[in-house]
């Protein structure tokens, strides 16, 4: 289960789209040619695209003109959305919580034409990598590792040790 949101800088004219998975704040934030729903859309579904299948039930967005396009993501993915109540972003706090962490590396004056895609990864990286007391001082990436399920041994042929 994911909460989407929109992280703008420059006046509103350039943004990063910031995902956090709910149980293990495990975060992905990627840059936006712009705010139009259109663009939003075919970022959301790049990006769940490339995730596992048990990562991809639900979506928690508020109520941004950029999420219009939401009803793709269940058509085309089984995607769920859902959206916060009108003035209600506490009803999504982990994604409002890696914002302001985000802050500090993108605060809303700076252009972000002038940062690289990778130094985006990188402070997502860090991101990850920092321990949370919410997980047991556990850091997003391993709570992610833990909660993920084995891979379905129905899918494999069962390995036979060689005798040498």
């Amino acid at each position: 289960h994911w909460e989407a949101d929109l992280m703008s800088c420059q006046r509103g004219s350039q943004h990063l789209l910031v995902l956090i998975e709910r149980k293990t704040l495990y975060g992905i934030v990627v840059r936006l040619e712009s705010k139009r729903a259109v663009d939003t859309i075919e970022a959301l579904k790049k990006i769940m695209k490339s995730l596992p299948e048990e990562l991809k039930k639900s979506i928690t967005f508020d109520n941004g003109t950029e999420f219009t396009n939401h009803q793709e993501l269940l058509e085309e993915l089984g995607i769920k959305t859902y959206f916060c109540d009108t003035y209600s972003s506490w009803q999504k706090g982990s994604v409002e919580n890696m914002n302001g962490r985000l802050r500090r590396d993108f605060p809303r004056k700076i252009n972000l034409g002038a940062v690289r895609e990778l130094e985006i990864e990188q402070i997502n990286i860090m991101h990850n990598l920092t321990p949370r007391e919410k997980l047991g001082y556990k850091t997003p990436f391993e709570a992610l590792l833990e909660n993920r399920p084995p891979p379905s041994c129905g899918k494999y042929k069962k390995l036979r040790p060689q005798h040498v």
